[in-house]
């Protein structure tokens, strides 16, 4: 569901922006709960690869939560002399 909304495109804005990251960090940490059951309950009867998978899902999903709410963040009207400084020093 939440790779629908990504798919059709999120709309700019902080709002849409923080309403995407939310939703991603809940999704990371649903990932999250279900690899830590499938690896203490579960470990010898599901394929372990389908346990290290959980663990990518929950990073990646991380990912995008903390990268939905740095635009919310950095997008913001005023940002552009930031956003040119951090861009100096990260060349450096």
């Amino acid at each position: 569901m939440f790779e629908k909304v990504l798919l059709k495109g999120v709309s700019a804005g902080i709002e849409s922006y923080c309403c995407v990251a939310q939703d991603a960090a809940k999704v990371s940490s649903l990932y999250l709960e279900t690899h830590n059951l499938m690896t203490e309950y579960a470990k010898d009867y599901i394929p372990s690869s389908w346990i290290h998978m959980t663990d990518v899902k929950s990073q990646y999903f991380s990912g995008l939560a903390h990268y939905y709410a740095t635009k919310a963040v950095l997008d913001q009207p005023g940002m552009d002399s930031y956003n040119d400084q951090a861009l100096l020093y990260s060349s450096n």
